[in-house]
């Protein structure tokens, strides 16, 4: 469906494009649950943990575009710059998870 779509709307020179567009998905998904986990990660004071996330991030981000644009085709690059935001961000969710399950409960009565 979707390529019939893509096909009479937008012609066969954006056939490339949607296939960018699949997989660049995989990796935009899991960013829209990284905004929540991103913003709990700040109230339990893991900023240095969200700075060494991102900077290993953007290691491993450009690592995936410079080896992947001398190995790879650029389906390939795309894929593997997608997998690696996916793998990061999923990663990120479900550390910030463990460590809002792990924290002490406040005591009772106590106010902000």
């Amino acid at each position: 469906m979707l390529r019939l779509f893509s096909r009479f709307v937008f012609g066969e020179d954006w056939r490339v494009a949607g296939e960018y567009a699949r997989w660049l998905i995989l990796w935009l998904a899991p960013m829209f649950c990284n905004v929540p986990a991103s913003l709990a990660a700040r109230i339990l004071r893991l900023q240095r943990d969200l700075f060494l996330v991102d900077v290993v991030l953007l290691g491993a981000r450009a690592a995936a575009l410079v080896l992947g644009g001398l190995w790879l085709e650029p389906l390939q690059t795309i894929i593997a710059l997608s997998l690696v935001g996916a793998l990061f961000n999923v990663a990120l969710v479900g550390y910030v998870g463990v460590r809002l399950r792990t924290r002490a409960p406040a005591a009772s009565g106590a106010r902000l």
